[in-house]
């Protein structure tokens, strides 16, 4: 008669769960990339999500029930999104705002079937122009460019350096 046996996971060191779990970090590297500017370096990204990884493989606890790689997945793409907020020149609260901005233009847009004017946009929002230029402005500061992105083949082809050319003559 044969006697019926029940496997327990064996215990595994962080080492065998970093290194079997390393491709889960490429995967949700992956996802976001495709949600965010095209500036955004991979390499940026990955690196975030590998130290993640190792930091939720230390701190990974089997007998709560919780599958490593559920776990690790979250602890990845948390500190994605730390990384990517520490790219981000433009804090939370001008991001809230352009939300809202963004929200109450796209129900100008389904309601009247064209995009609104600024006092459109501000008598909706109960502003004036001023504030919804000014977010506006906020926004537009905070957002860089890559001078990768901008000469993608390393080819400054306007003969500037990149730079605008400036008459010096008043």
């Amino acid at each position: 008669m044969a006697q019926a046996t029940t496997t327990q996971p064996q215990p595994v060191g962080a080492d065998e769960l970093v290194t079997a779990h390393l491709p889960l970090v490429g995967h949700v590297v992956r996802e976001l990339l495709a949600r965010v500017p095209a500036h955004i370096r991979r390499e940026d990204l990955f690196s975030a999500g590998s130290e993640a990884l190792v930091a939720a493989a230390r701190a990974f606890d089997p007998s709560r029930g919780t599958p490593f790689a559920a776990f690790a997945s979250l602890r990845i793409r948390g500190a994605l999104l730390d990384e990517l907020r520490g790219l981000d020149w433009a804090s939370r609260s001008v991001r809230g705002k352009v939300r809202r901005v963004e929200a109450e233009r796209d129900r100008f847009v389904a309601d009247h079937g064209r995009v609104p004017t600024p006092t459109e946009l501000a008598d909706r929002m109960g502003t004036d122009t001023r504030d919804i230029t000014a977010i506006r402005d906020d926004v537009a500061r905070a957002t860089l460019t890559s001078l990768q992105a901008a000469f993608p083949d390393g080819t400054d082809h306007t003969g500037t350096g990149g730079l605008a050319h400036h008459d010096p003559t008043p």
